[in-house]
């Protein structure tokens, strides 16, 4: 992904953000959203945001403004809903320095929360689960398989993973977990080319 945004430079942060995902399949382990979520934050904000310093910090988490995020459930009150995207933009503070609110900009929408409800309604999405991208599409996806994640794995998902991708995907992993993946019908009855795709691969 850092190599993709020094290709399109021209662009702006935000723009490759939005032009760019991250896909994987589970939370914790190697290859992991918590794990992709860190390590692309920390390189980020080393680099495209030098002076910005976190205005949430706990053992497992930090919070910056310009963080990627997405929504994780419905809120029609507040006309958001589970799956959306968008960029901490603001945050305000209590007189006492304590967080006060938190605005998230959405491309087409402001949502403002405190901090409770933005800790359960929003999570970083640097990389995002297959499962909370279902019906949502990136111009260039980057899927990531590994074996570690072998319980999860199977052929609907793996569908599902790349058809999410318009224009151009990457997929970095491991070719067993592939394997593992197209071996797992899953009750999926569509014609795919995965055979001949990791077939042609080992051809190589």
């Amino acid at each position: 992904m850092i190599f993709l945004l020094k290709k399109h430079h021209n662009y702006t942060f935000f723009e490759t953000m939005n032009l760019i995902n991250i896909l994987s399949i589970k939370y914790e382990g190697y290859g992991g959203i918590n794990e992709i979520n860190q390590s692309l934050q920390n390189y980020f904000q080393r680099h495209y945001f030098k002076d910005n310093q976190p205005f949430y910090k706990t053992p497992n988490l930090k919070l910056f403004i310009n963080d990627k995020v997405i929504q994780i459930e419905n809120d029609p009150e507040n006309d958001v809903y589970n799956g959306e995207l968008g960029f901490i933009n603001n945050v305000k503070l209590k007189e006492n320095k304590e967080i006060d609110l938190i605005s998230v900009d959405f491309g087409n929408k402001i949502i403002t929360y405190n901090l409770n409800n933005f800790l359960q309604s929003v999570k970083l999405a640097y990389a995002i689960s297959v499962h909370k991208f279902q019906g949502s599409a990136s111009e260039i996806l980057i899927f990531l398989i590994f074996k570690n994640q072998k319980k999860l794995l199977s052929k609907k998902l793996i569908y599902t993973a790349f058809s999410r991708a318009k224009s151009f995907l990457i997929v970095i992993g491991e070719h067993e977990a592939f394997s593992i993946s197209v071996a797992k019908e899953n009750n999926l009855d569509r014609k795919t080319y995965l055979r001949y795709l990791l077939n042609f691969n080992k051809m190589k």
